[in-house]
């Protein structure tokens, strides 16, 4: 039945470009019901369609669930033009929103610009993310880790405001530079191939507006059936992923819908393509695969200055390596240690003595050999 906004201690804020939808009873549904997930080219290469799919769908399921979530994944769509990256944020945006909603573009000159939109929506998606914006992997992480945002108020000596964003950002981007560990380490990345034949954006949102009041429906009966779920499923405890909030999410909705097992290994694939991302093109990972393609090199303990400049040796000088001194390359070394040893097959062994730090390269193959 109807219900003044209000009841029961629920309140839905107004936002005046926001479009309602009626709700239809199963039997007067038409099937089957627009799926926004048929129009999006996902790469194959590394995790299958339909599991890429699944984890897709469960992030969208996320967006209905924030206070489980204090730790947020930024989606991110990336690959060449014509790929669909663009369309299928601009669908879901429709889908949730309506018809008034639109990606929208970040000015690398605007980080007031860029703050206010992530304090005032509830979701937003970034297109283009392509250029390098100083501030914007600072802002990435304080995002994805839910921190305060203070900003000193207008027109005032020392009044500051505390925003807390309750925001879920999706960016899409052909060669992004925000490849910083602890930004990738909180991506959920889906890669997108380009698409022969392209259906019109115009059409594709017709689709949306005229099916929405059936797709939010049937969205509306399968979040129900979560939420009864997971009264009868806690969270799971521990979680050995850095997206753990989500990770223990998904896998909570997976446990509901009898998909653990599928949806552990899935999410042990997106991380594994997160580090294959992280390290696309990265001068330190480079120099090092090439370093450890000499087996005596995984037999031998180093410091981090013969390390520095055995691996100066092996770069060339357009080859963006640019470790000045020994501390330099031990700090990036200590940063992405757990995703180089993933990388690389290795396991990495520090050992400090006399103020220095040595490294040991050790690996994981039986036979002795290094996986490329």
């Amino acid at each position: 039945k109807a219900l003044h906004n209000g009841s029961d201690g629920v309140f839905f804020k107004h936002n005046r470009l926001w479009q309602p939808f009626s709700y239809i009873p199963a039997t007067e549904r038409i099937q089957p019901v627009y799926n926004i997930f048929d129009y999006v080219n996902l790469d194959s290469s590394s995790i299958e369609v339909k599991d890429q799919k699944f984890i897709f769908l469960l992030w969208l399921v996320s967006l209905f669930f924030p206070e489980l979530l204090p730790t947020r994944v930024i989606l991110l769509m990336c690959g060449p033009k014509g790929s669909s990256k663009t369309s299928i944020l601009q669908q879901i945006g429709c889908f949730l929103f309506g018809s008034d909603f639109n990606v929208s573009q970040l000015s690398a000159d605007k980080e007031d610009a860029f703050l206010a939109a992530i304090s005032s929506n509830y979701f937003i998606a970034f297109d283009n993310i392509d250029g390098s914006v100083k501030w914007l992997q600072d802002n990435l992480a304080r995002i994805a880790t839910g921190q305060r945002i203070s900003l000193r108020k207008l027109f005032t000596t020392n009044e500051e405001i505390i925003y807390k964003p309750n925001v879920f950002i999706a960016l899409t981007a052909r060669t992004p530079k925000f490849k910083r560990d602890d930004v990738v380490d909180r991506l959920l990345l889906f890669k997108t191939e380009r698409i022969n034949q392209n259906i019109p954006l115009a059409k594709l949102l017709k689709n949306i507006s005229t099916n929405r009041n059936e797709m939010w429906s049937c969205w509306l009966d399968f979040l129900n059936f979560i939420i009864t779920g997971m009264r009868n499923h806690p969270a799971p405890g521990i979680i050995n992923h850095r997206m753990a909030d989500f990770a223990a999410f998904c896998i909570r909705i997976a446990i509901i819908t009898n998909n653990e097992i599928r949806c552990r290994d899935i999410l042990d694939k997106m991380r594994d393509l997160n580090i294959e991302f992280m390290f696309e093109g990265d001068a330190l990972f480079d120099a090092l695969s090439q370093w450890l393609s000499n087996l005596d090199n995984l037999e031998k303990e180093v410091s981090a200055k013969e390390l520095l400049h055995e691996l100066n040796s092996l770069s060339g000088p357009d080859s963006g390596f640019d470790y000045k001194n020994a501390i330099s390359l031990g700090k990036r070394l200590d940063n992405v240690k757990t995703d180089l040893e993933t990388a690389l097959n290795v396991t990495i062994k520090t050992r400090k003595s006399g103020g220095k730090t040595y490294y040991h390269f050790i690996s994981n193959n039986k036979d002795g050999l290094r996986i490329p």
